[in-house]
C-alpha cells in the first residue's frame, strides 16, 4: 500500500470554486480505481492506493490543468513534480494513515468535522455519498468514531448523521442531494441523476408539501415530481444529510481559504 501526495507550486489554490474541485476529483477518480483513500485540499491532495499510480495520476492532473486553463484563460505549470509514494508497512499503519488523510481538512482548520469536507473519501467510507468513491466500511459508525476522535476534530468523536422522517422545506432536500452527489447547485440542472434524485427525495420526504409546491421550489413540472422514484437506501442517505450543517450544498460562489499554517498537511 502506498501514500501519494501531489502539491500545487508555491501553495497556490488548485480550485476557486466547488465546480473546479469537482473537475479535479473526477479526474483523479478515473485514474485511480481501487483507491483506499483520497482527499482534495486547496493546495494539494493525498491518495492511498495499493500500487504506484504516479503515471496515471500525472495524466489526470495534466488533464485537469488543461481544462482549468481553458476555463480561466491561463497557462503555465500548476503542480510540483510528483514525489515517490511512501510505503505503508502494515494494516495498523494503513489505518492510521487513512485517518491522517481524512483529518487533513480539520488539521488545516477548513472544517471541524471530517464529514464536513465534501471532497474526501471519509464521507464515502461512511456511506454518505452517491456514487461512492470507495467501498463503505463494514461498520460506518465505528469508523467515523475512530477518525473523528482526534484533537483536530473532537476527542470524544462527532455524531453520525441521523435520518429525518419528515421534511417541510424542499430546498433542504435540494441542498442534501447537492452534498450527497458532490454536485454544485448550478449543475443539478433539469436532467441527470442528481436532478432525478431531488425530485424523488422531495416527493418521498416532504409529505405535507404538495407536489405543486415542491415543483415550484425546485423549478420543474409537477408531473415530473410524481414520476420520480429512488430506492429506499438512497432516500435514507438523503434523509441523513438533510438539515445537517456539516453537509451544506455546494454553492457557486468563489471559495475563500484561511491562510495556510506553517506546517504542511
Amino acid at each position: 500500500m502506498l501514500h501519494q501526495v501531489a502539491r500545487a507550486i508555491g501553495g497556490r489554490p488548485l480550485f476557486r470554486t466547488w465546480a473546479e474541485a469537482r473537475w479535479l476529483w473526477v479526474a483523479v477518480l478515473r485514474a485511480t480505481p481501487g483507491r483506499v483513500a483520497l482527499v482534495l485540499m486547496p493546495d494539494h491532495l493525498h491518495l492511498i492506493h495499493p500500487t504506484d499510480v504516479r503515471r496515471s495520476v500525472a495524466a489526470a492532473l495534466s488533464g485537469f490543468v488543461r481544462r482549468r486553463h481553458r476555463a480561466r484563460g491561463e497557462r503555465g505549470p500548476v503542480f510540483e513534480p510528483l514525489p515517490e509514494p511512501r510505503p505503508i508497512a502494515d494494516r495498523k499503519m494503513l489505518r492510521r494513515t487513512v485517518r491522517y488523510v481524512h483529518l487533513n481538512p480539520c488539521r488545516r482548520d477548513l472544517v471541524r468535522d471530517p464529514l464536513a469536507w465534501p471532497f474526501s473519501t471519509h464521507r464515502d467510507a461512511c456511506g454518505l455519498t452517491l456514487p461512492a468513491a470507495r467501498p463503505v466500511e463494514s461498520d460506518p459508525l465505528r469508523f467515523h468514531a475512530y477518525v473523528s476522535s482526534d484533537p483536530d476534530a473532537s476527542v470524544e468523536g462527532t455524531q453520525f448523521p441521523e435520518p429525518k422522517v419528515e421534511v417541510t422545506d424542499p430546498r433542504a432536500v435540494l441542498h442534501a442531494v447537492s452534498a450527497l452527489t458532490r454536485t454544485p447547485l448550478s449543475s443539478i440542472g433539469m436532467r441527470g441523476t442528481p436532478h432525478r434524485l431531488v425530485m424523488a427525495a422531495t416527493s418521498a420526504l416532504c409529505g405535507p408539501v404538495s407536489r405543486a409546491a415542491i415543483a415550484e421550489h425546485i423549478g420543474v413540472d409537477p408531473r415530473s415530481v410524481k414520476r420520480a422514484s429512488a430506492s429506499d437506501a438512497v432516500l435514507r442517505a438523503v434523509s441523513l444529510l438533510v438539515d445537517d450543517p456539516r453537509f451544506p450544498a455546494l454553492h457557486d460562489q468563489p471559495l475563500r481559504w484561511p491562510d495556510p499554517p506553517g506546517r504542511r498537511g
